[in-house]
């Protein structure tokens, strides 16, 4: 786990404090990802002062003094931290904004003088290019000002950031069992990586929740200065009328329809999880349309919020596109009824006063308040977490006394309770007054039936669970292995060596005793294979070796291990036991969960559990003499996962303290064993693998750099409406952009008349009233219109990517992991519901003010014109500079973060392991490491922008300073000659140059925020590109059948392949076989045999070469639906989905209640059902933890048992994942309900087949075996019969029991067939496409590859 990564010193300190406040260092940065691209070893270090380690200790000692301050009665407050940390720095930037608020006062004043010249009212030129020059130098000291508290905030923001979450990792490692059992790992997740990131955006917003006000007030006084009292009371009413109420109202407004669409999002985003994770079973039973009927649904309840919203926006940005123009029409109004003198300075001086108002009041004021009430809920959830119960140190108590050196552990009436679960059921018993001792060097066996207390028993000894009473004595290290497997992303070395030094010599021994040597062979990359949730797939009995291996690894002198025997094959189990607990441990101390007797029958000492309490404790011997029955006791309450242990360790039954030792001797026989058996290797042929390492990383560092293609754009112009759309978005907006400028223009040209032609005035300002109604009008029909046309394309988008997917082959699922398909439908699509259309408008809306600001200047001065042309053009080609590196940036930042949140996952999900093996501290050096990757990207991001940003605020300085310079120029020219048009023109567009600055950068901000978005809808489409499940059949077009087929479920196999497209492995190899009639049939063989291939190429699941005939029809005929759903399976697993119990088993919706009910007795559940609240429209969410794996298989195969006269059946390993008890009743209930019909039994399990009619033996896409199973056994040399004697001779005699009686007593029988009733139950077709059941029994043997030529026709005769 050990993350290195190249150093790159950062040159931030370097250099002279004008480059370092330009940024002078990204410039090449920026020169070197334009020549070949950046990759993130060419990204700067972190800054020490940024580092995580820093940024937590800083905040760390902070916490502790409100920590401190709680333990003596006080309330600890974690934003008073953090105010203590940055708190200076904060005031400080908000100073800064301050005089940048003041400094544009100061600009009003100067533009007010200006116009008093161009108007002729003040004369000296002198003067008037000193007013020109101030103005210049104001916008040069407002960016001076600006970038380094921009960048300051952004910095300060991130840094919060970081020590938050920093904080709140090294928290996570001291959670109390109780406090990891109560929060659930995905909100602790949720916390730090979405909602610490609101710290980020919200320092700059929050100042303007003060400087908003004080912005207004000094607007007032500087009102009431330039207008009479009248006008002054006019413009404060219209500010407080229009501003603060409508601002507040459209905030909670938004912030309860964000609710309301996060929940509808969520609720579909979840069901669309569910269908993916479950997508195998979807195909299977034919719910496609169904489940697409209902994220349809929940789609459109979700765009009926959505559009609210989007309206909602649509006014709330019209309303701040024409703000000025509603303040300026109250102002014309108040000034028109009391005849108040005016003029051209008085007009333009409150134009760039409101303005000033439209940024800080009707922008920045709602977005501090927003941004200020996420922070603070941020912060205080962050602090919630922060108080959280650590784990306890006093677990151990000495109690004075030392242990003696032979004993290892010791409990002296302990007592402990595991933390309650809250809402969850509680696995776990308290422990109760427990008193046992354990010697160095034994063997320690704990029994007991579920929530007995084992693994509580294991976790009192790590310290994991608070003593309650009593004394609990350790001395030695200890290695502990969790009842789950786990495996984090690193390699297989690395996962076992654990942060351990490597020795060869003891690594290969441990590698050998877990069995891993053929596993790790079988890895891409040996033991340097990456592995993990983003790494090669592992199987889950890979995955328990790994873990074991990592636990045996450890020098230790206790061996905790919880149970990691019961999920492997048998032979397997066997293999590990000896060579590890009997072989490599024999001289340590261990202590072993388990539920297998063999294992008790080899202890030194076993304890037995129950609730809570040690009930027995001794040797094997001395409990069978107590009249303890392990045989019924572990019978009753065993869950299989896998075959039980063999009998070559009960044989060790009745040795003494050397037992393990004695059994690691045996380890030869078991050799000579395996040698005997035929090779069943693990080839990996069922494994999904990966399309990536890690899926986010895809996209490499150069994918990206052309940026979205047009082709894009193009296809969601045409689901958005098409071109008659975009004309009139684009008629519309000419429109609004018009009566925006002309209004301005007009009311300043209104002003100039006023003292001459006050007569004019009513008719002017009737006109303005239009102007101004026009522009407000035309701005909100805009933003309607548009918002209505991209949620259109959003809807459509959406519901094609699901159609696509759900209706896409599984070799196409599959190569991407679930969580990465997911991402189309919760990130890209809410980019494109939400943050597309909004900041696409808000750069349409902006785009226009600056156009109609550049035509207003050049309208007023033509030199103007002649000086934007290179302006432009050195813009355009330093914006696609910024992008062609700023993608790159913007993808590294991205791929840094992931691995962050990943290794918390990792860490969350093997607390205890980490815990238990000490690795604390290098997991969380681990993260600090990640944490700065993620820093210094981040640190460069923002470098970044706001180094683009200077560069725009250099090309409108250039703008501004000759705008103001010129003006001054082309005025000294007597009016007449110039014109009272150009006049205005030159007045207007130094009013408009008060936020030009910040008009441009949000434009081209904006434009390229567009361009990434859009990268989300590039990135739905092309997964709407995937093609639809419909493989070619042998025979041609589908043909329908009729209801009554398939009529006795034959099914032959004749030269069938299947070949997994993603891995190239042949899953099945030329398989010639024949399921005959109502037949019974258990297919085995080890992982990767090809037995779910099998049923894969019967449902047409995978494309496969070979004809498969069902009742003498081709299946490649056939529709897809038509066959699946003819065909009832009960898969491995049991998915369910949310909703209620009715929705759950009848999917489709076509079954009554008293149906449900009947099928509900039929599997012995309707009695647990009427118990519940709600009966059949009980919530699976309040259900689901309530119910046992074996109940889940029985609502399953309820599903099943509601087909109408299913003929062909299939399990899918259901029984060997449930308890024994379970799986009886299963088999009882199929046995009871599909006895004319042909079942298919993959099992692990043979109990489970072993009164098959036939056993079909599998190995490398192979039928290696096909019999009845006491035919098999005859075979010494066969798989099958090796396989039933690992299963111990007891057993193994019961096997072979069942199926002498089984062929003795209850021989297959073919049901009476009639050839002509089959043809005609089969549509007229080319003679090819079927084949009479007859000769399909023929071809099995004929064909099989199973049997000599000799006994082919014996083999025959048996059909």
């Amino acid at each position: 786990m050990d993350i290195k990564y190249t150093s790159r010193p950062h040159p931030s300190g370097t250099g002279s404090c004008i480059t370092q406040t330009l940024l002078w260092w990204v410039g090449g940065l920026f020169r070197q990802g334009y020549r070949k691209g950046l990759e993130e070893v060419d990204i700067y270090d972190v800054l020490p002062e940024d580092s995580s380690i820093m940024l937590s200790t800083r905040l760390g000692k902070e916490w502790d003094k409100e920590l401190y301050k709680w333990r003596t009665g006080g309330r600890p407050r974690l934003w008073m931290a953090l105010l203590r940390c940055h708190g200076t720095s904060i005031l400080a930037m908000g100073l800064l904004l301050l005089l940048q608020e003041c400094l544009r006062l100061v600009q009003v004043y100067l533009i007010g003088e200006l116009v008093s010249f161009f108007t002729g009212i003040t004369t000296d030129v002198t003067l008037a290019y000193v007013y020109a020059a101030s103005l210049s130098v104001s916008y040069i000291l407002i960016t001076v000002l600006a970038h380094p508290t921009f960048h300051t905030n952004y910095l300060l923001g991130m840094k919060m950031r970081v020590a938050c979450t920093s904080l709140m990792y090294r928290k996570a490692l001291h959670l109390s069992s109780h406090s990891v059992q109560n929060t659930s790992p995905e909100n602790i997740i949720k916390l730090m990586a979405q909602d610490s990131q609101k710290l980020d955006q919200s320092l700059f917003a929050i100042h303007y929740v003060w400087l908003g006000p004080l912005s207004l007030a000094a607007v007032c006084v500087y009102l009431y200065y330039t207008f009479n009292s009248v006008t002054f009371l006019a413009a404060i009413l219209v500010i407080a009328v229009l501003v603060l109420p409508v601002q507040v109202g459209m905030t909670k407004l938004f912030s309860v329809l964000r609710l309301k669409i996060s929940l509808a999002t969520n609720t579909r985003v979840k069901i669309i999880h569910e269908i993916l994770r479950a997508v195998r079973s979807v195909k299977i039973y034919c719910w496609e349309s169904t489940f697409c009927k209902q994220v349809q649904r929940l789609r459109m309840h979700e765009l009926k919020k959505l559009r609210s919203l989007a309206f909602g926006r649509a006014f709330q940005l019209a309303y701040y596109f024409s703000y000025n123009k509603l303040v300026m029409l109250v102002l014309a109004t108040a000034l028109y009824l009391t005849n108040s003198n005016l003029n051209m300075k008085m007009i333009c001086i409150a134009l760039a006063l409101f303005d000033i108002l439209k940024i800080s009041i009707v922008l920045m004021l709602p977005l501090g308040i927003f941004y200020g009430s996420q922070a603070l809920n941020t912060i205080k959830k962050i602090q919630d977490f922060l108080l959280l119960e650590e784990k306890s140190h006093d677990v151990y108590s000495s109690c004075g006394i030392k242990l003696p050196e032979d004993l290892v552990v010791s409990f002296e009436n302990f007592s402990a309770f595991p933390p309650a679960t809250g809402d969850k059921i509680s696995y776990a018993a308290s422990l109760q007054t427990l008193t046992f001792s354990i010697h160095r060097g034994h063997l320690i066996v704990i029994v007991g039936p579920p929530g007995s207390g084992k693994t509580p028993l294991l976790m009192a000894m790590l310290g994991e669970i608070p003593r309650l009473r009593g004394f609990l004595r350790l001395q030695g290290k200890m290695s502990y292995a969790s009842q789950a497997p786990w495996v984090f992303t690193a390699s297989v070395r690395d996962n076992i060596l654990f942060g351990q030094d490597y020795d060869r010599g003891r690594y290969n021994k441990v590698v050998k005793a877990c069995d891993l040597n053929k596993d790790i062979e079988s890895l891409p990359q040996s033991d340097m294979t990456i592995v993990g949730e983003h790494g090669f797939e592992l199987f889950f009995g890979q995955k328990v070796k790994i873990s074991l291996a990592r636990t045996i690894y450890r020098h230790a002198d206790v061996y905790l291990l919880d149970d990691p025997f019961g999920c492997v094959d048998s032979y397997v189990g066997r293999t590990i036991f000896n060579k590890c607990v009997c072989g490599l441990l024999k001289d340590s101390t261990v202590v072993l969960v388990t539920q297998q007797l063999p294992y008790v029958k080899v202890a030194d000492k076993v304890l037995v559990m129950q609730e809570g309490n040690i009930s027995s404790q001794g040797t094997y011997e001395e409990l069978i003499a107590s009249g303890v029955d392990f045989s019924a006791m572990l019978a009753e309450y065993e869950v299989e996962r896998a075959p039980t242990i063999e009998a070559s360790l009960a044989s060790t039954a009745g040795l003494s303290k050397t037992k393990r030792r004695v059994c690691g001797s045996q380890q030869l026989s078991m050799e000579s064993l395996n040698a005997s058996l035929v090779s069943i290797n693990l080839d990996g042929t069922e494994t999904k693998s990966l399309h990536s390492l890690l899926i986010s990383d895809k996209s490499g560092s150069r994918q990206s750099n052309p940026g979205t293609p047009w082709s894009v754009y193009g296809d969601y112009i045409a689901m958005a409406g098409g071109g008659g759309m975009v004309f009139a978005i684009v008629i519309l907006w000419f429109i609004t952009l018009g009566t925006y400028v002309f209004s301005d223009w007009l009311i300043i040209y209104w002003s100039n008349l006023w003292v001459d032609a006050a007569s004019s005035s009513t008719t002017y300002y009737f006109l303005y009233i239009g102007i101004s109604l026009c522009c407000i009008l035309f701005s909100l029909l805009t933003g309607i219109t548009f918002f209505h046309s991209m949620l259109a394309a959003s809807k459509i988008l959406h519901s094609d990517l699901f159609k696509v997917i759900v209706r896409a082959p599984l070799s196409d699922l599959q190569k991407d992991p679930v969580s990465e398909i997911l991402k189309r439908f919760s990130q890209d699509v809410v980019q494109s519901d939400d943050l597309l259309p909004a900041t696409t408008f808000d750069m349409l809306m902006t785009f226009g003010t600056i156009v109609g600001a550049l035509v207003i200047a050049c309208a007023g001065n033509f030199w103007m014109g002649i000086l934007l042309i290179p302006l432009i053009a050195f813009f355009i080609l330093i914006r696609y500079y910024y992008c062609h590196s700023a993608r790159d940036i913007k993808l590294i930042e991205s791929r840094s973060r992931f691995p962050v949140f990943n290794h918390l996952s990792t860490t969350l999900e093997g607390l205890w392991t980490i815990r238990a093996l000490g690795s604390e501290d290098r997991f969380l050096h681990c993260f600090d490491i990640l944490q700065d990757k993620h820093t210094a990207a981040c640190y460069t991001y923002i470098a970044s922008n706001r180094w683009f940003a200077i560069v725009l605020d250099i090309i409108c300085m250039v703008f501004v300073t000759s705008l103001a310079l010129i003006s001054v120029v082309v005025s000294q020219h007597p009016v007449t000659m110039r014109g009272e048009i150009e006049t205005v023109c030159l007045c207007l567009s130094l009013v408009y140059i008060v936020n030009l600055v910040w008009t441009f950068q949000t434009t081209v901000r904006n434009s390229i925020e567009v361009d990434h978005q859009m990268g989300a809808v590039d990135r739905v489409l092309k997964y709407s590109q995937l093609k639809s499940e419909t493989y070619p059949g042998t025979t041609g077009a589908s043909v329908d059948m009729p209801s009554t087929w398939p009529t006795y479920g034959i099914i032959t196999f004749e030269s069938v392949s299947l070949t997994y497209p993603d891995t190239g492995v042949r899953a099945l190899r030329n398989i010639y076989c024949c399921f005959r009639a109502y037949e019974k049939v258990g297919v085995v063989g080890k992982a990767g045999a090809g037995k779910h291939s099998m049923v894969a190429a019967i449902l047409r699941l995978y494309e496969s070469k070979g004809v498969i005939r069902i009742d003498g029809v081709d299946t490649g005929s056939l529709s897809l639906k038509e066959l699946r759903e003819k065909i009832a399976v009960v898969p491995e697993d049991s998915p369910l989905f949310s909703g209620n119990l009715r929705q759950n088993l009848d999917i489709n919706g076509k079954a009554s209640d008293s149906d449900l009910w009947r099928i509900l007795e039929e599997v012995n559940l309707k009695h647990k059902i009427e118990s519940l609240p709600g009966r059949l429209y009980a919530d699976m969410s309040h259900l689901q933890p309530h119910l046992s794996v074996g109940q889940k298989q029985l609502l399953c195969l309820a599903r099943v048992l509601l087909k109408p006269n299913p003929k062909i059946l299939i399990i899918e390993e259901t029984m060997d994942n449930v308890d024994p008890r379970s799986a009886a009743l299963l088999q009882k209930i199929v046995k009871r309900n599909f006895e004319h019909c042909t079942v298919i039994t993959i099992a692990r399990r043979l109990k489970t087949v072993i009164d098959a009619d036939r056993i079909m033996v599998m190995d490398n896409g192979k039928i290696k075996e096909l019999d009845p199973p006491h035919v098999l056994l005859q075979n010494e040399k066969g798989i099958f019969y090796n396989l039933v004697k690992q299963r111990g001779n007891q057993e193994s005699a019961l096997l072979r029991e069942i199926a002498r009686h089984k062929y003795e007593n209850k021989p297959y029988v073919a049901p009476a067939m009639k050839e002509a009733e089959m043809a005609s139950a089969v549509p007229a077709r080319n003679p090819g496409y079927y084949i009479p059941a007859f000769q399909s029994s023929r071809l099995t043997a004929a064909f099989n590859h199973l049997l000599p030529n000799k006994e082919a026709n014996k083999y025959q005769r048996k059909f």
